[in-house]
């Protein structure tokens, strides 16, 4: 199931509560992530660098973030790193993977990267 799949089962569904669905077509380490569009915008050997929350902060701030954003974000990613973010998602992943997959996306991303 993809996006708009996802969305229109669940405005045609009948309201029960509270519900939180996940919709995912692939589950990729960032590495794989960073090879898959590395490859599609010619940068095979591109590689995904972890940075320490201070780093991430300097480096937002360094290029203009006002630093209350800057802190926010890097809280947001050392959640993410942690694997925190990810806890509720392992308990409750889509029952069926979408068939829009990392790869293919890369096409379009593509497109726009190369319109930079």
């Amino acid at each position: 199931m993809d996006i708009a799949s996802a969305i229109a089962e669940e405005i045609t569904s009948p309201l029960a509560g509270q519900k939180v669905s996940y919709v995912a077509s692939d589950e990729l380490t960032y590495n794989e992530l960073a090879k898959i569009l590395g490859e599609a915008i010619g940068n095979p050997d591109l590689k995904w660098v972890t940075l320490t929350d201070e780093q991430l902060k300097e480096g937002l701030k360094a290029v203009g973030l006002q630093p209350a954003i800057a802190e926010g974000m890097a809280e947001m990613y050392a959640v993410i790193n942690s694997g925190l973010l990810y806890e509720h998602y392992n308990q409750h992943k889509p029952k069926k993977m979408g068939t829009v997959k990392m790869k293919d996306f890369a096409q379009d991303f593509t497109e726009a990267y190369n319109k930079l």
